[in-house]
């Protein structure tokens, strides 16, 4: 069983930030328009937008569970609908491992399975240690 690593949460908490900068932003522009907007809405609502999108995505965090099975590799996450994903490893075209700048910042990559099939079969996994990630794609391979 493969967990995703803590440091993850820091970097979507990054993510989260910047969208309530940018909503905090566009209110401000709003106030200087035709439309004033309060004070007190500028500063609440991207403020609980903040803490909202920070409960969601730490029970997000906790959601993902993956799995390597006998002949199969299971995913399962989600908060709101639950998603699982049973990929047999026959299935397995290719596995690459990628990081974006962010994430490389925190020493994670994500773990993206190509599979053999339906068009969008594609499967990632975020969040996981670099090294991490390089055994899991060694061992799949």
């Amino acid at each position: 069983m493969v967990g995703l690593n803590r440091r993850i949460v820091l970097v979507w908490t990054v993510y989260l930030l910047v969208i309530s900068a940018l909503m905090y932003g566009s209110l401000r522009v709003l106030q200087s328009s035709v439309d004033p907007v309060s004070p007190t809405v500028i500063i609440v609502v991207p403020g609980v937008s903040f803490v909202i999108g920070l409960a969601y995505l730490l029970l997000q965090y906790r959601s993902w569970d993956v799995v390597m099975q006998d002949e199969e590799l299971r995913l399962q996450r989600g908060v709101l609908r639950t998603k699982q994903t049973f990929i047999p490893y026959k299935q397995i075209q290719h596995i690459d491992v990628e990081a974006r700048p962010l994430e490389r910042v925190f020493g994670l990559s994500r773990l993206v399975v190509y599979t053999a099939g339906a068009p969008r079969s594609d499967l990632v996994v975020p969040g996981l240690d670099s090294s991490d990630a390089l055994v899991l794609q060694e061992r799949l391979s």
